[in-house]
């Protein structure tokens, strides 16, 4: 129970309460949807049926160890981005509310007219100074509605949608969207799943638009003798050729889910790698937009002091 919150030590503890009246353990689990995913949850259930549940246990640590250290060279490929940004908004959080109205005030005692431009900072910053509870409130809940839809899994699933139509996410949303599917299946075939329940339980964790063409493979498509291949060449844009050539070979080979685990690794190698050019771009771009915002900051309030210092 070392490091884990309230919350967390209650769900153990409520799991040992059902697990001694008589609960399989999957079912208990089953109990905390938003703790226990649908994977782990068949995973324990597959070990139960099957006898295997400690070996089971033992491959999905292993796996979320992989995951963790997936997902930390993801966050920190964000770090830079992220601390540009948060300094760019502070600095002009701080000028609005500290130098512009000093400026302002200025101003007002020479009874001079400012230039244009700079007239907005000076209404950017009345605003700010006027409504700064309204403001702060606003990105308070905009930052905790972000916060909750990441850890919502209906949310994030609608999100996913948005990344799809974005120019440059949209491959790199797609190759992790491929690598979760490759790692899912591979790992529920060879815990002793039927294809089509790895398929059912896979696409319950994925995207709308994988789930439902994962359900009508699994439902129709595999019932009428289709190769699961054959199936998947139905949806090029979402499974590409490279995936399923792939996929056909394991299946004639009988190595299906080490194939797929295979295809795991090649997705999240590329995954890594688009998001690196992803950043080559996006830091210049950032760079060029700091440089515009400190520029425009620095022509809005020093050259109207200047003018003042001409004037007289």
């Amino acid at each position: 129970k070392t490091g884990l919150t309230s919350i967390e030590t209650a769900n153990l503890y409520d799991l040992k309460d059902r697990v001694g009246r008589g609960e399989k353990f999957s079912v208990a689990l089953a109990a905390w949807p938003d703790q226990f995913n649908p994977i782990f949850i068949s995973l324990v259930k597959a070990g139960e049926t099957s006898g295997n549940l400690p070996s089971i246990l033992l491959s999905y640590a292993q796996e979320l160890r992989k995951d963790f250290t997936f997902n930390r060279k993801l966050k920190a490929a964000m770090v830079y981005p992220l601390i540009l940004i948060t300094a760019l908004l502070a600095m002009i959080l701080l000028v609005l509310i500290v130098v512009i109205p000093r400026l302002q005030e200025l101003f007002i005692s020479l009874k001079a007219t400012p230039p244009f431009y700079t007239k907005i900072f000076f209404v950017a910053s009345d605003f700010l100074g006027t409504y700064t509870i309204p403001v702060l409130l606003f990105f308070a809940l905009v930052g905790f509605g972000g916060f909750f839809a990441m850890r919502n899994r209906k949310m994030r699933r609608h999100i996913d949608v948005v990344l799809w139509r974005l120019p440059i996410l949209n491959k790199i949303q797609r190759n992790l969207t491929l690598m979760r599917f490759s790692k899912t299946v591979s790992s529920l075939i060879q815990t002793g799943f039927p294809l089509k329940s790895a398929l059912l339980v896979s696409g319950g964790v994925m995207s709308l638009r994988y789930e439902q063409a994962l359900k009508t493979i699994a439902e129709k498509r595999l019932e009428t003798g289709v190769t699961f291949a054959d199936a998947l060449k139905e949806y090029p844009e979402l499974f590409p050729e490279v995936l399923t050539s792939v996929i056909a070979t394991g299946e004639k080979t009988g190595q299906l889910s080490s194939v797929l685990a295979q295809m795991a690794d090649f997705y999240e190698e590329e995954v890594i790698y688009g998001l690196e050019i992803l950043l080559t771009l996006v830091e210049p771009i950032l760079l060029v937009v700091v440089g515009i915002v400190v520029g425009l900051l620095a022509s809005s309030l020093i050259a109207p002091i200047y003018r003042l210092i001409g004037s007289f």
